[in-house]
């Protein structure tokens, strides 16, 4: 490993902005497939890598949604992660369809980080880790500048965003709410979510895998209060029911030319007596491919109208979280509301949520004492160390805000 000191700048053939798991197995694979020299710079402010939100967490009960048999980093040897699980002790892991701590799986990226670092070493594919934050992006006749926040530089041909998950975005009112009574980001919450437990009733905005995460953790410490999950749907993730055999692959790319195609075909297979996990799980390998051919418009409708019910086939959650949830639910500990929230307002020790459920009608639900704690992922926002790298007219966040492209080509996805 590389460490670039006082350098002002630093050269590199591919630089990777973000160090979590999609940067690591980037830079995994960059290392094991490079047969000539190269040079590989990792920027990730934290100091282990391959974790991010999800890898990086400290609660033993945020478990994988995927069974450890598919959860393979290689390939070649798709059983690769089990077996590490096996040298580390893991026993449960052998077992098929178990699903263990995802806290285990950034373990295994780094190791695995590691051992393609030193063999790839000895052709000359060297690999450098920098721990800084990337706050603007240069285009270059030849490649690009990577701005530092240290004031340095990153000369490289080329550039991979692979900064995983924005920042959930602020609710409205939020700003005048005291960090005692709101969690904005719960990847981020270790002690708040002790706090939180100790509380009578909390408001969830959001109730996806986040939402099942949080009533893990909640569970976990013992809470004994209340909890109110807002959407406006409701919808839950889907279990995911593990099978030995994969699902065959779904028809050509060039079936899906329209969300309306894509719906009526996922309905007739169904109808057809198909299970809904396993259409989605063979149309997975042609995701990137429709997606792409989509116009505008129609990426567009799918947000507004199939992104919910494909999020909750597709981001499908361990069994056991679902029947803790139900369990909670059955008992009078949770409670579902379709509403979107609309604001929040502080009073005290209380906070005021102002709801807007089905046909436009207003709510106020008053918590007392509270927390809301906003389990939901948006991409509303710019997070802070990219917001640079966009002022200019080189690059732009795209109109569907799934990616990002440049101008000039560059591969910012």
């Amino acid at each position: 490993m590389e460490d670039i000191g006082s350098r002002a700048e630093l050269s590199a053939d591919v630089a990777i902005l973000g160090g979590g798991a999609s940067g690591a197995l980037l830079a995994i694979h960059l290392l094991r497939a490079a047969s000539s020299p190269l040079r590989i710079v990792l920027l990730e402010r934290k100091e282990k890598l391959g974790r991010g939100w999800a890898y990086g967490t400290r609660w033993p009960v945020h478990r994988l949604n995927v069974p450890a048999v598919r959860m393979g980093a290689l390939l070649e040897k798709p059983d690769d992660f089990c077996e590490w699980l096996v040298v580390r002790g893991v026993e449960l892991a052998v077992r098929p369809g178990d699903f263990v701590p995802r806290r285990l799986f950034g373990q295994y990226l780094e190791d695995r980080l590691n051992d393609a670092e030193r063999a790839a070493s000895q052709r000359g594919v060297l690999l450098s880790r920098v721990r800084e934050e990337a706050v603007n992006l240069v285009p270059l006749v030849s490649g690009n500048l990577v701005r530092l926040q240290n004031g340095e530089t990153i000369s490289a041909r080329y550039v991979v965003f692979a900064t995983g998950l924005l920042p959930p975005a602020p609710l409205p009112g939020c700003e005048a709410c005291p960090a005692s009574l709101y969690l904005g980001n719960p990847w981020l919450a270790w002690d708040e979510y002790k706090e939180i437990a100790r509380r009578e009733r909390v408001l969830a905005v959001g109730t996806g895998l986040t939402f099942l995460d949080a009533i893990n953790v909640l569970a976990f410490l013992g809470f004994k209060g209340m909890v109110y999950g807002v959407s406006p749907r409701r919808l839950l993730p889907e279990p995911y029911i593990y099978k030995e055999e994969m699902p065959p692959r779904a028809q050509t790319i060039s079936s899906f030319a329209s969300v309306r195609a894509l719906t009526r075909q996922f309905r007739e297979a169904v109808s057809a007596g198909t299970e809904a996990q396993d259409w989605v799980q063979a149309f997975r390998p042609l995701v990137p491919g429709v997606w792409q051919r989509l116009s505008l418009e129609e990426k567009a409708r799918f947000m507004r109208h199939v992104r919910p019910f494909w999020n909750s086939l597709r981001h499908r959650c361990p069994p056991e979280d679902l029947a803790l949830l139900k369990n909670w639910m059955a008992n009078g500990k949770c409670q579902l509301v379709a509403a979107r929230l609309r604001g929040l307002k502080p009073c005290r020790d209380r906070v005021e949520a102002l709801l807007e459920l089905p046909g436009g009608k207003k709510s106020r639900c008053l918590l007392i004492p509270s927390s809301t704690a906003q389990a939901r992922g948006l991409c509303g926002k710019t997070p802070g160390n990219l917001s640079g790298m966009f002022c200019s007219s080189e690059a732009w966040p795209r109109p569907v805000r799934w990616a990002w492209g440049s101008r000039r080509g560059l591969w910012a996805n």
